[in-house]
């Protein structure tokens, strides 16, 4: 007599071995490995590249104030009459020091807001230490 044999009907389980997916974690691990210090390459040129732009756009609103003003660069401190004559005789404390010598490039530098705020008190000093803390 012939017996027959039925197959099993449990389902055939589908999926990922422990092995294969421990190597695919170890793949991608590889990979981030070699990427990123390109990355990392990339943003430094980056921002390199973007503060020789800024020094050139400083540069360049230095020479346009140059030439605006009779060929004067903006002054770090002067007396309060303007004139900028060294004597011995006369202290620092008779000397006005309004603002930074950048303040009168920011016009330049498209920041004519920032330097109506800087300029627009009495007490540069004061205006200076909030404006840090904003």
């Amino acid at each position: 007599m012939k017996t027959f044999r039925v197959p099993s009907r449990r389902p055939q389980r589908r999926g990922f071995t422990l092995i294969e997916l421990l190597v695919v974690i170890t793949i991608i691990g590889i990979l981030a490995s070699l990427i990123l210090p390109g990355v990392q390459n990339v943003r430094a040129t980056a921002r390199r590249t973007e503060c020789l732009n800024n020094m050139r756009n400083v540069g360049m609103a230095m020479m346009s104030y140059a030439s605006s003003n009779n060929g004067r660069f903006p002054q770090l401190v002067g007396p309060d009459n303007g004139e900028l004559i060294i004597d011995p005789s006369k202290t620092l404390s008779t000397w006005k020091i309004d603002a930074p010598w950048t303040v009168p490039l920011l016009p330049l530098l498209d920041q004519a807001g920032l330097q109506d705020r800087i300029t627009s008190t009495s007490r540069p000093n004061d205006n200076f230490t909030n404006l840090a803390r904003t």
